[in-house]
């Protein structure tokens, strides 16, 4: 298993699973006529939400600024192009970030392992769209 990335930034566990480029076609239609035709547009994809947790070590517990500080480094990916690496070891680039939301913190009761020996677990709900972004 490799280690869930966005960008350079890892993650202990990322759930979701990207919406990767389609084609996409318009309906179009005319009152009166019968049958559906369909314009071809470009490749796109839908947005897609991935989860992820990451432990962040937590040095002062009554000053926890490592949290605002990783919230804020994560929120500055948004308007940017990435690559997001998932936990198979699959890679997508020029992945649009729109929207970091953190959604849960929790206090680790034992720290072992990790990536950080890390005191507590931030998971965040983040907003993705995969572009096609031309040469």
């Amino acid at each position: 298993m490799q280690t869930p990335m966005i960008g350079e930034l890892e993650f202990l566990e990322m759930l979701g699973a990207p919406n990767p480029l389609g084609q996409l076609s318009h309906r179009i239609t005319r009152p009166n006529v019968d049958g559906v035709a369909a314009q071809l547009g470009g490749k796109q994809s839908r947005e897609f939400v991935l989860n992820t947790l990451a432990d962040i070590f937590i040095s002062d517990p009554d000053n926890a600024f490592e949290i605002a500080a990783t919230v804020a480094t994560y929120k500055d990916l948004q308007g940017t192009l990435v690559t997001v690496t998932l936990p198979s070891g699959a890679e997508y680039q020029n992945v649009l970030v729109w929207e970091v939301e953190p959604a849960d913190i929790r206090e680790c009761l034992v720290a072992s392992g990790g990536l950080d020996d890390g005191t507590v677990i931030l998971a965040c709900r983040w907003v993705l769209e995969c572009t096609e972004v031309p040469e």
